[in-house]
Order: C-alpha cells, then sequence, then structure tokens
C-alpha cells in the first residue's frame, strides 16, 4: 500500500468482510460473548474482560475494512464506517463508565481502545497514568495488550514511562 501497490488489501478485503459478517451474525448486539473470545494472556494483575476484548477487535477490524475500502474505492465503505461508529458507541455504551474506567480496568484495555480509535487521548492518558501509578509503573499487559501499550504511551506524550518499561530489569521487564 506504502508504494501504490493495493493488491494485498484486494485479496484480504474479501475474507476481512466475511469476518465481519461472521462477526455481526454471532452477536446481534455487537457484544462479542463466549465462543471465539480473545483473551489477553499472560497478563499481570486483573485479566481484562473477554467480552470487552472481543469487542474491541470487532471495533478495529470495522474501522480497518473501512479504511482498506477506501483505499481501494470499495462501493462498501460507507456500511463499514457507519458499522464502525456502531461499534463505538456499542463498546462505550457496554464497557465504560461515565468516568472513563473501562470494566476490568486493565492496561491492555485502555492501549487497545486507543489504537483503535474508540477513547480519546485524553481518556487514555487519564486512565493509563492512574494504571501506571497503582502498578508502581510496571507493566500488567499480556500478549494482546503489549502491541499497542508502548505506542500508546508515546502518542499520549507518556514516552518517559514507555523508557522506563523497555529499560527496566525488574521482573516484569523486557
Amino acid at each position: 500500500v506504502m508504494y501504490g501497490d493495493n493488491k494485498i488489501i484486494r485479496d484480504n478485503l474479501p475474507a476481512a468482510k466475511r469476518l465481519l459478517d461472521y462477526y455481526a451474525a454471532e452477536s446481534p448486539d455487537g457484544i462479542r460473548r463466549g465462543k471465539g473470545a480473545y483473551g489477553d494472556w499472560l497478563s499481570l494483575g486483573t485479566p481484562s474482560d473477554l467480552s470487552a476484548i472481543s469487542t474491541l477487535y470487532y471495533t478495529r477490524l470495522a474501522g480497518i475494512v473501512a479504511w482498506m475500502c477506501g483505499v481501494i474505492r470499495d462501493t462498501e465503505e460507507g456500511k463499514y464506517t457507519a458499522l464502525f461508529e456502531k461499534q463505538k458507541r456499542v463498546f462505550r455504551d457496554a464497557f465504560m463508565s461515565e468516568d472513563g474506567k473501562i470494566l476490568s480496568d486493565t492496561q491492555s484495555l485502555y492501549a487497545i481502545a486507543y489504537k483503535s480509535d474508540v477513547i480519546t487521548k485524553d481518556e487514555a492518558k487519564r486512565q493509563l497514568e492512574r494504571k501506571f501509578g497503582e502498578s508502581g509503573g510496571r507493566l500488567e499487559t499480556g500478549f494482546l495488550g503489549i502491541k499497542f501499550l508502548l505506542p500508546t504511551l508515546c502518542d499520549i506524550g507518556r514516552s518517559d514511562l514507555a523508557y522506563s518499561i523497555i529499560t527496566s530489569t525488574e521482573f516484569p521487564s523486557w
């Protein structure tokens, strides 16, 4: 895509659309539960709610598919953009409290939600600073959350936290 070759999008967009169709059939209210739920394996501290993570990944995929449609000028871009917006509302209504906390309140959920455009930069900053304060500055994510954590910390102006995580020699560390 970076070099103008959209073949990878054309080859993979149909499968991504089918996965979204599956999610929609399995989760008519937009909340993914049970079967096929994602977990943040090997996380430390409170585990992330499986339905919250799975619903975030549903939302994230809808956003990615909308973007893919836009890149190749697929006629269904509007459909997937609307699904993405709907899923953001579903997630916020089902899993977020008035004060911006996400159900099960984990570093992973805030990082994934931010990188999926479900929460704002300010919301991510406030909640992640609180979570790192509670953990003594220690990493608590599992496999799913770690991919999003360091880029999120840098985006929200907390590269100092990202740096302290990657240079720590105490458990848990790199």
